[in-house]
Formats: C-alpha cells, structure tokens, sequence
C-alpha cells in the first residue's frame, strides 16, 4: 500500500472513530420510515436482519456528507487516486471489526454502529477520489479561496458530476480568481457548477448566462401580472375565465437574477444580456 493510500485509509478510519451526525434528511427519513423511533428501538432495527429497507438506511448512515468529505479533503490534501487505490483502501477497511456512533442532535441520543463491509466500498465510491481536480485550479483555489473554505470547494468539484472541458475550465478559474472572496461565493459555485452541468462541452457560458437571466426576466413579469390581476380579482374568478395560474416564485427568480447579473458582472465586467 502507498503511501497516500495509507494516509487515506488513516483518515477514513478517523473519521469513523469521530463519528457520524444525522442531518435533517437522515432524521427525517427514519423518522418517516419507522415512526421516530427511540435509540433502543434503531439499536433493534439496525442489528436485525429482516427488514427489508435496513440496507438503504444503513446506506443513507454511511453517505459522506459535505462535512465528511470536507474533512477527507483537508487531510488528503492534494493527493491523488486512482481506482486501484480505492479498492485496495476499501478492501483494507472491509478486513477490519471497525465502530462509529451515530449521534442525533435533536436530543435523542447516539448508538454505536458496526461499519458493515458492504458498506466500506460504497462510502468509498461516492467520496470521488479518483475524480482529479485539474491542477491550474487547485493553484486558483489555493491562492484566491482562504484555507477554511478550500476544502468546500475541492468538495463541491469533485462532486460535479460531468467532465470539465477546456473553455468550463477557464472559466472556472477566471470565476474562483476573480470572486473567490465574496462571502456568499460557495453559493455562486453551487450555482455555477449547476449551469457547467447543464450546458454542452465548449458552450459559450457567457450566453448561456444571458439565456437563463432572459429567462429569469420572463418568469418574474409573469408573476407580477399575475399578481396584479390577483389584486382585482380573486383566483376563482380568473381560473373559471381560463387564466394560467403561476405559481412561479417571484422571490426566487429575484434571487437568481442577482446572482446571474453579481457573477457576469464579476467574471465578465458586464451584465449578461442576449443580442
């Protein structure tokens, strides 16, 4: 075994010992799946064998969250990995008796957890190891993010799940080098690697930018005349004369219209508008 192989298997094996936290979405999966149950009763579910939806739950327990593959990433650091390198690290892991606890933070306790063997090898894949982040952005990332957010960042592209072609990657550089402090900049990352997925290799993101804030435009002058027949009549009325009724946001497509016109005027010096 390498020697970053032995730094991962190190790390994972901490992260285990440290624990795991049930987020709202866990928590409210088994809750919904098994009538909030109490520690004792999960203990019981969780150690039997004849429930049928026992392995998604348990799969749902190991899913690396952002702050699990944050801490991966952290102490890996630029590391590489290749797909041989992860099945010898979850071949190693699934060989050992290992304990985590899942604790609750909404009052209900916690419960130790074997870490079954099945379950070592798909923790593994969705953590995204062997998705290399391209080197002129790690040097982007590390001269324009600051340190506690980098590893959100690293997290957040190895989670993306299309390739980055040439001009996606220029651009993301252009994007983290020139907006990489602004406080609210994983939330233009969320929404720019959304846009990078979407749009097909060597798009123009400049003009898919402009096409999605036409959009934006369109929807939120819908909804402010739907609003303002609102305001004459009510909505019984309107639907028996056949009007469409839009449930279409309004806040929302504010929002994203900020967000479009901060990152074009960010990235491209101007607003993002179609010819």
């Amino acid at each position: 075994m390498n020697e970053n192989c032995r730094l991962l298997l190190d790390t994972i094996h901490q992260v285990f010992l440290d624990g795991i936290e049930a987020d709202d979405g866990l928590i409210n999966y088994i809750d919904a799946a098994y009538s909030c149950p109490s520690i004792s009763d999960l203990m019981r579910i969780i150690a039997g064998d004849d429930d049928s939806d026992r392995d998604g739950l348990l799969e749902l327990i190991f899913f690396p969250d952002d702050k699990i593959q944050q801490k991966i990433e952290e102490a890996i650091g630029n590391a590489t990995f290749s797909s041989e390198d992860i099945e010898t690290v979850a071949d190693e892991l699934a060989g050992h008796h290992i304990q985590t606890t899942l604790s609750f933070t909404d009052g209900r306790g916690s419960l130790p957890i074997d870490v079954p063997r099945n379950m070592s090898r798909i923790f593994f894949q969705r953590l995204n190891l062997t998705r290399p982040i391209d080197g002129k952005l790690l040097d982007t990332i590390a001269r324009a993010i600051s340190p506690p957010d980098q590893s959100a960042v690293k997290v957040k592209l190895r989670n993306h799940r299309k390739k980055l072609d040439r001009s996606k990657l220029h651009f993301l550089t252009d994007f983290i080098e020139k907006m990489g402090q602004d406080p609210q900049f994983l939330e233009y990352l969320d929404f720019m690697l959304g846009v990078l997925e979407e749009i097909d290799e060597n798009a123009n993101v400049y003009g898919e930018l402009a096409k999605r804030r036409q959009i934006c435009q369109q929807q939120i002058h819908e909804a402010e005349r739907f609003e303002e027949k609102l305001s004459r009549e009510n909505i019984e009325i309107l639907i028996m004369r056949g009007e469409r009724v839009t449930h279409l946001p309004k806040d929302e497509m504010l929002k994203k219209l900020t967000v479009i016109d901060t990152i074009s005027f960010s990235v491209f010096g101007k607003l993002a508008i179609t010819l």
